[in-house]
């Protein structure tokens, strides 16, 4: 089969992820014309870059107009394409006037959860899918003999980009209490955000005090305002995905305690398919994944609060979730407690993640639905 792909080829930020792994993987079972809409593709990884970035066209708009387009976007203009399959993901239960005309350009709509597919559906559109986003197998995955660094330190992991939306003021707040009870504990996190904006969104908690957060760089600064040990939290420079695998393996749990979660949350997927426990919030795209007592220790104790990165809202964008930060310390405290039960719940998550969830299993769904919306029956419906 023949399609496009209009998508960012970068290894730093989950759409760019996601398109590098899709041209990769399709490449493999298709007959695959690149483009990037990034100015420049970024791939980091030596083979991938010498093989996949000299076979992208510059833009989208090289797009073949005959062939079924997989356009990975969030918001944009329609790129050339029959039909063209928009995969996206929006993290709030109400679609904004923005997404709303952007998707109707589309034919298809490919959302990242079930919770986007219900955004669509009641928006009004009628032509959507859910293809979940996937892993790295090859880099993602158990390794009972890694080295550790930390072997004398219970470490815990926090990803995603700093911002409210994500929780990571839960997180630091339940660190206060945890740390205090066990100070040879430790804090990873990986938190950098390129986007400024969206980190002054943390001015909504009640959770933490906060001072001036304009950069990735001012955020060691939050420790001592909040009384919490600066040697007991390690902020990650900016790293490209794959070395993430690495820092995986030198934790033993991690926490994401999201508000709202449009994908399945890249991270979270990755430390469980590396065979590490995971504690995170029940809802939103994490849902899709997230089996608990099964393959990891969910956060159910969920409030309800208005969605919005800024208020006032300019629109009514529904709701999010308010993990508890007393539920996280709890499950904090029985992954400390309990590590071979935990260690257990890591390796169901592997196995589960590793059966259904890989870039492969993506690719296929993709050419799947390619093949579905092309066919002359669905062209005559």
């Amino acid at each position: 089969m023949k399609l496009n792909l209009a998508a960012p080829i970068e290894d730093g930020i989950g759409y760019g992820i996601c398109g590098t792994n899709l041209a990769i993987e399709l490449s493999r079972i298709t007959n695959l014309n690149i483009t990037s809409y990034l100015d420049q593709a970024s791939v980091h990884r030596p083979i991938e870059l010498n093989w996949l970035c000299p076979r992208i066209k510059a833009t989208a708009t090289d797009c073949d107009p005959d062939l079924p387009t997989i356009y990975v976007q969030d918001v944009g203009d329609r790129p050339p394409g029959n039909p063209v399959m928009l995969y996206t993901c929006t993290d709030t239960e109400r679609l904004s006037q923005e997404r709303i005309d952007c998707y109707r350009q589309m034919d298809v709509l490919v959302g990242m959860s079930a919770w986007n597919l219900e955004a669509f559906e009641d928006a009004g559109f009628t032509n959507c899918e859910v293809i979940l986003q996937g892993f790295d197998e090859t880099l993602f995955f158990p390794r009972d003999d890694s080295r550790r660094v930390f072997d004398d330190r219970y470490v815990f992991f926090s990803g995603g980009k700093f911002e409210y939306r994500k929780g990571q003021d839960i997180v630091l707040a339940a660190w206060k209490i945890f740390h205090q009870r066990h100070p040879d504990s430790l804090l990873v996190t990986g938190w950098y955000n390129a986007w400024p904006h969206f980190m002054k969104s943390m001015s909504l908690t009640s959770h933490i005090e906060l001072t001036m957060i304009e950069h990735f760089e001012d955020l060691p600064s939050l420790l001592p305002l909040n009384d919490i040990d600066p040697e007991s939290v390690i902020f990650l420079q900016p790293l490209p995905n794959w070395t993430y695998a690495q820092i995986y393996h030198q934790c033993d749990c991690g926490l994401f305690p999201t508000r709202g979660e449009p994908a399945t949350n890249m991270p979270m997927v990755e430390m469980m398919a590396c065979g590490k426990p995971v504690i995170a919030s029940y809802c939103g795209g994490q849902a899709d994944v997230l089996q608990p007592d099964d393959n990891c220790r969910a956060l159910t104790d969920l409030g309800r609060e208005p969605a919005s990165h800024e208020r006032p809202m300019k629109e009514d964008l529904g709701q999010w979730w308010s993990p508890c930060v007393e539920e996280l310390v709890a499950q904090m405290e029985w992954c400390f407690e309990h590590r071979e039960e935990a260690d257990l719940i890591g390796r169901r998550a592997a196995s589960d993640v590793r059966s259904h969830m890989t870039w492969k299993h993506t690719a296929r769904h993709f050419v799947q639905l390619a093949e579905k919306v092309t066919s002359p029956v669905a062209a005559t419906a």
